[in-house]
């Protein structure tokens, strides 16, 4: 990803502007941090779908494989953001990892993630 997209995104986590959701890229409100990024950093419209399940090109739960990679963010990554997330991580933890990690996130086959309460 480049440097400014991480910024800006990393910068929404944490603004307090975005509640936060799970399972979905969003719901009424509530968006989880992929569904922060597209928000952020692409152009496009959310459609609604039913019962304030919203959608961005079609995609309820994960940007498909094109956007992500138009954005440099790996599948391996994104499943990983999911999966923090959907785990109730605080968005301020999520940006954390994603700073910590920057420099993998446009990888696939990752195996030494670093997280944030874990001393170096």
């Amino acid at each position: 990803m480049k440097n400014n997209d991480i910024k800006d995104w990393v910068n929404a986590l944490r603004s307090g502007e975005y509640k936060q959701g799970k399972d979905r890229l969003c719901i009424g409100n509530r968006y989880c941090c992929l569904g922060v990024m597209i928000d952020v950093l692409i152009d496009g419209d959310w459609e609604p779908i039913d019962n304030d399940v919203w959608s961005f090109n079609g995609n309820l739960m994960m940007p498909t494989g094109d956007l992500l990679e138009k954005l440099g963010l790996s599948l391996q990554a994104a499943h990983m953001l999911t999966l923090l997330n959907d785990k109730r991580m605080s968005f301020n933890y999520i940006a954390d990892f994603i700073e910590l990690n920057h420099y993998k996130l446009y990888e696939n086959h990752v195996t030494d993630w670093k997280y944030p309460d874990e001393k170096e």
